[in-house]
């Protein structure tokens, strides 16, 4: 975790407190992952350097507001607005999907992390808010990886059930651990065995 913090930090443009050798392996290799994907700064601050590290407050509804720190805005080469999100790990990430037929492959670790981010924030910005966010992975076991999310209609619901969910059972699930005995979902969970034949897709 620590050297995590330290290579997001760097990644930011400050200096950490302590900086191990693999600390500056996982931010030589994110910054790698950036230049290689194109990027561009989408936002920039009054004195012209990108903003970065943003934390922001998003009411979603009367009693429930969402905290959350932004790492970086981008444009793609193709001039695609996109969130990014700096992941530091041991192992490379496990899709849920992994078939071709799939459009859109959400890593286990992503969590509701990519919804919660994708939720335009109340206070205007110079940009229409992006409905992508990428996910750039240095994994210590494994490959360099980016991992794309789209938003989808039913991301706002999902979040919010989710949310009630928590309230409800004053401890939040995790994939493994205590809290997976308080979850409604559990059935439908990728973590429970044979989930795909309990599982009902919304939509069409």
């Amino acid at each position: 975790m620590a050297d995590g913090t330290a290579a997001h930090a760097l990644l930011a443009g400050q200096k950490p407190p302590k900086l191990s050798p693999r600390a500056r392996s996982f931010y030589e290799r994110l910054q790698f992952m950036y230049a290689e994907m194109d990027y561009t700064p989408l936002w920039l601050d009054e004195e012209g350097k990108p903003v970065v590290e943003l934390r922001q407050v998003v009411p979603l509804s009367k009693s429930i507001k969402l905290v959350r720190v932004i790492d970086a805005f981008a444009k793609t080469k193709d001039g695609e607005a996109v969130l990014i999100d700096y992941k530091t790990t041991v192992w490379p990430w496990r899709l849920l999907f992994e078939s071709k037929s799939a459009t859109n492959p959400v890593p286990q670790s992503m969590g509701f992390q990519a919804t919660a981010y994708l939720i335009p924030p109340n206070e205007p910005t110079p940009f229409a808010w992006p409905n992508r966010i990428d996910f750039l992975v240095a994994s210590e076991r494994g490959g360099l990886a980016v991992h794309t999310y789209r938003q989808s209609p039913e991301d706002m619901a999902n979040l919010l059930d989710a949310i009630q969910v928590v309230h409800k059972a004053k401890l939040f699930p995790k994939h493994r651990g205590n809290g997976c005995a308080f979850c409604s979902y559990k059935e439908a969970c990728f973590g429970t065995p044979g989930w795909e034949a309990l599982y009902e897709k919304k939509g069409k």
